[in-house]
C-alpha cells in the first residue's frame, strides 16, 4: 500500500494527539487531580479560620495564665517523680563533668554515713565480702583511708607519689608487653591505696612470666588481642565489682581518689586532675555520654529505697546491682488476635536457690590471692551468664530512658509487706519485677527483686 503526503500527515497527527492523550492521562491528570484535592482542603482550611472569632485580649491573658499553671504542674510533677535533668548534664564542659562526679560522691556519701548509722537495715553490700573463693561479693567502699588498716608502711601520699611515678613510666612505654610490665607494678600501689586491681579493672591479662595482670585500658586490650606472638590471653575480668553495675569501678574510684585526695601533702606538686587521671577516673573513664544520668539516677533510687527499708524495719540488704541503661519506646495497642500475646513471667527457681546471672554469680573457678596473686582455673569465656543476646532498640520508638536495681534483702512478713507497699505506691517510678521470696527456718524472709525507674522522658526536654 502507497502513502500520500495527505495520508502520512493525517497519521502523524493522530500519533501526535495519541502521544499527549497518554502523557495528560498518566502524567498531568494525576497531578491536576491531586492538586485540585490539595487546593480544596487549603480553602476549606481558610474557611475555617476565617469563621474563627479572634480571641479578645481578656481570653489570650486567661488562656496564658491557663498555660503557666500547667507549666507549673508539669515541672513540679516531673521533680516528684524524679523525671528532670539538671542542667549541667547536657553541657560537656570540665566544670560540668566536676557537678555529675559531685553527684555520684553526694549519693556514695550518703550510703556510705547510713551503713554508719542505723542499725537496720545493714546496708552489707556496701562492705568488703569475700566468699571463699576470695572472690568480692559486695561493693567494698570504704568509710575513710588508714595507713594501719592498709598496711601501708608511711604516709598514704608516698604510695601515691610512687604510684605517679609508675603511671608516667607506664604511659611511655612503647610495646603492649612494656605496657603489661609496668602496668603489673603500677597494680602493687593500687591495691596499698585501698583498690584491689582485680575489684576495679575490666580486663585481665595471663602473661607468661608475669601472672594475671588486670587492666582497664581498652586500646590496650585491642593490642594484646592482635599480636599473637606474645602469647598474653586476654578477657573480660569476671573478678570485677561491674557485675554489681558497669559504672561501678569508675565510681569506686572517684570516692577513694577523693578519699586519697583528702590526705595530700600540703607541699605537693600533683594536682588533683593529675591525681584522678593517674587513678583512671577523669578525662577517660568516668562517662560523659547519657549514661551517667541513669546510672547517678540509680544511686539516688537507692539512697531512697535504703531510707524507705529503714523506715519500715527490713533488716538487711545484702545485695545490689545497677542495671545498665535501656530505652523506653512507645507502648503497642494490643489488638485481641492480631497482637501476639507475651510471653509468660518464668517460674522461681527450683530449690530455693537466688536467681542466676548478677545476683546469683556461680563462680567455680578456684581460689586467688587479690591483687597479684594467681588467678588459677579462670573460664575462658569469662563470667557464666553474662552474654546474652539482646535486641536492638529502634531509635524512632524511643521516648524516654529507664534505669533498675536487683536488691537481695532480708525482712520479716508484716515489714516486708508494708515496704514493698510503699516502694510502688509512692510518688516516684518504681515498679518491682522479678519479686521471688523464700522463707528461712527462723521466720526471715530472704527476698530477690528487680526496682525499675523511669529515669528521663525526651518529652520534658
Amino acid at each position: 500500500m502507497h502513502f500520500g503526503k495527505r495520508e502520512q500527515i493525517v497519521v502523524v497527527f493522530i500519533g501526535t494527539a495519541l502521544l499527549i492523550f497518554l502523557v495528560h492521562l498518566l502524567i498531568f491528570q494525576p497531578r491536576a487531580t491531586e492538586y485540585a484535592r490539595v487546593k480544596q482542603e487549603f480553602e476549606a482550611g481558610v474557611k475555617t479560620l476565617s469563621d474563627t472569632e479572634s480571641a479578645s485580649p481578656k481570653q489570650i491573658q486567661d488562656y496564658a495564665l491557663k498555660t503557666t499553671k500547667y507549666e507549673e504542674e508539669l515541672t513540679s510533677l516531673a521533680a516528684e517523680l524524679r523525671l528532670t535533668i539538671p542542667k549541667h548534664y547536657a553541657r560537656l564542659g570540665t566544670e560540668s563533668v566536676q557537678l555529675r562526679m559531685k553527684d555520684t560522691l553526694d549519693a556514695l556519701r550518703q550510703l556510705v554515713e547510713m551503713r554508719k548509722r542505723i542499725k537496720a537495715p545493714q546496708l552489707t553490700f556496701l562492705d568488703d565480702k569475700k566468699d571463699a573463693y576470695g572472690i568480692q561479693q559486695g561493693w567494698n567502699i570504704p568509710e575513710q583511708l588508714s595507713e594501719r588498716a592498709l598496711g601501708v608502711q608511711g604516709a598514704i601520699w608516698d604510695v601515691v607519689s610512687k604510684l605517679m611515678q609508675r603511671w608516667d613510666v607506664m604511659s611511655l612505654a612503647k610495646t603492649p608487653l612494656d605496657k603489661l610490665r609496668q602496668r603489673a607494678y603500677y597494680n602493687q600501689f593500687l591495691q596499698q591505696l585501698a583498690l584491689p586491681p582485680p575489684e576495679i579493672c575490666d580486663w585481665v591479662a595471663a602473661v607468661p612470666g608475669l601472672g594475671y595482670v588486670f587492666f582497664n585500658d581498652k586500646s590496650l586490650r585491642d593490642q594484646l588481642k592482635t599480636v599473637s606472638q606474645l602469647q598474653v590471653t586476654v578477657q573480660a575480668n569476671p573478678y570485677s565489682i561491674n557485675r554489681f553495675g558497669p559504672l561501678l569501678p569508675v565510681f569506686k574510684r572517684l570516692w577513694v581518689a577523693e578519699l586519697v585526695w583528702a590526705k595530700r601533702d600540703p607541699n605537693t606538686q600533683i594536682t588533683k586532675e593529675q591525681l584522678f587521671e593517674a587513678l583512671e577516673v577523669y578525662p577517660k573513664y568516668y562517662p560523659t555520654d547519657h549514661g551517667i544520668v541513669v546510672a547517678n539516677k540509680e544511686l539516688e533510687a537507692l539512697v531512697d529505697i535504703c531510707k524507705l527499708a529503714e523506715k519500715h524495719g527490713i533488716l538487711e540488704i545484702s545485695k545490689v546491682a545497677l542495671l545498665k541503661i535501656a530505652p523506653i519506646e512507645k507502648a503497642v495497642r494490643r489488638v485481641p488476635g492480631a497482637t501476639p500475646t507475651p510471653s509468660p513471667t518464668p517460674a522461681a527457681p527450683a530449690g530455693g536457690a537466688m536467681r542466676p546471672g548478677v545476683m546469683g554469680f556461680e563462680p567455680g573457678m578456684g581460689g586467688f590471692e587479690p591483687g597479684m596473686g594467681a588467678m588459677p582455673g579462670m573460664a575462658p569465656g569469662g563470667m557464666p551468664g553474662m552474654a546474652a543476646a539482646v535486641a536492638t532498640p529502634d531509635p524512632s520508638k524511643q521516648i524516654g530512658s529507664a534505669g533498675g536495681l536487683e536488691l537481695e534483702m532480708r525482712a520479716y512478713n508484716a515489714n516486708l509487706v508494708k515496704f514493698l507497699f510503699e516502694l510502688t505506691h509512692g510518688p516516684r517510678t518504681y515498679a518491682v519485677d522479678d519479686l521471688y521470696i523464700y522463707a528461712n527456718p527462723n521466720g526471715e524472709l530472704r527476698t530477690s527483686m528487680t526496682v525499675e525507674l523511669v529515669t528521663n522522658l525526651d518529652a520534658l526536654k
